[in-house]
């Protein structure tokens, strides 16, 4: 634990601060500054809008250089080589994957429930955002509690609460960044290659997306999968096709590491 810890610490220099502090406020100031181009029906309404836009696009780069960065200077100055005499590879590199799961998955996690909070909690508070449910033929409280509950993947939760739906919806999307972040980490090792290890997940998750649209199945690609919000309500269980294809992604690119972790160029 104490090697985990000190770890982390090395790999949160400013850069990596200030990243994780961009990406999650930037989008949230964002919609703030642009409230007067849409009409906002509630929270959810502006909610989505933040959280489903750019970074939805561009989800694989973003979870990838919040370690992956620290990770390819380290091999870079050699410093895995070096560690040998101290622990063996396989410890170093297991190492390594629990701080990218830490850190990826602490970052994200707030990427979406910073705003969450801001919008359902906070900004009421204040009256920032002027919200007009009557032009979605929106006129009480249970009109737009149902209409949030019909919308998006997940939105049924709110029916228990809209706590319960902010908090479950971020550990889910944490989850995935974790995995995509595992998808270039692995890559990296296996390619030597860092552009090669960051753009062949980016690529993959943008083709699918593409693919999935035009065959008429979107509910199973990769972004509407995580960031269900330019489609309809889905079924509870269509976010798990592409997950459960993620996840065995990610298993296998983790055994061929682990079985071929000695003879991997990077980390001689």
């Amino acid at each position: 634990m104490g090697l985990i810890l000190t770890e982390i610490k090395k790999s949160l220099n400013k850069k990596i601060i200030i990243l994780s502090g961009i990406l999650i406020f930037a989008p949230m100031i964002y919609a703030l500054m642009h409230l007067k181009e849409y009409d906002y029906s509630d929270w959810l309404s502006v909610y989505s809008n933040t959280v489903g836009g750019i970074v939805a696009l561009l989800f694989p780069l973003i979870v990838a250089f919040l370690y992956l960065a620290y990770f390819h200077q380290k091999i870079s100055n050699r410093f895995i080589l070096y560690t040998r005499t101290r622990r063996d590879i396989e410890s170093t590199i297991k190492i390594s994957i629990i701080v990218n799961i830490c850190i990826v998955f602490v970052v994200v996690f707030l990427m979406m429930f910073v705003p969450f909070i801001f919008y359902v909690y906070i900004q009421p508070i204040f009256g920032i955002i002027k919200y007009v449910p009557e032009n979605s033929n929106l006129f009480t409280e249970a009109d737009i509690l149902k209409a949030q509950m019909d919308h998006y993947a997940f939105t049924q939760l709110i029916g228990v609460s809209p706590f319960f739906y902010g908090f479950i919806y971020s550990i889910w999307v944490a989850i995935n960044g974790v995995l995509w972040s595992l998808i270039t980490f692995y890559l990296t090792l296996i390619l030597n290659n860092i552009f090669l290890g960051i753009s062949i997940p980016f690529v993959i998750y943008e083709v699918i997306n593409f693919i999935c649209a035009m065959l008429g199945f979107p509910q199973y690609s990769s972004m509407i999968a995580i960031f269900p919000f330019n489609i309809g309500q889905l079924s509870f269980g269509d976010p798990f096709v592409p997950f459960v294809v993620l996840l065995a992604a990610v298993v296998a690119l983790g055994l061929y590491v682990r079985r071929n972790i000695s003879r991997m160029d990077s980390l001689l």
